[in-house]
């Protein structure tokens, strides 16, 4: 039979380096997702500014004067 000789304290110290590793990476997504979000919402509102802008009704009504032209 074998003996398994386990430094206690060298496993110990493993353990609090993983989960220091752990909690660091768990940081980086949630900042990565703040980010994330942050973006969303810069788009969400430069996308609202941009349907009311006047310029996309002009198009618009560009299209349906090219649409009225074209349909028989």
């Amino acid at each position: 039979m074998a003996t398994l000789t386990v430094d206690r304290q060298a496993l110990l110290g493993r353990g609090r380096d993983l989960e220091a590793e752990a909690q660091a990476e768990v940081t980086a997504l949630r900042l990565a997702g703040l980010s994330l979000l942050a973006l969303a919402v810069y788009v969400a509102v430069d996308a609202a500014a941009a349907l009311r802008s006047p310029a996309l009704f002009i198009a618009r009504e560009d299209l349906e004067t090219w649409r009225g032209e074209h349909d028989h």
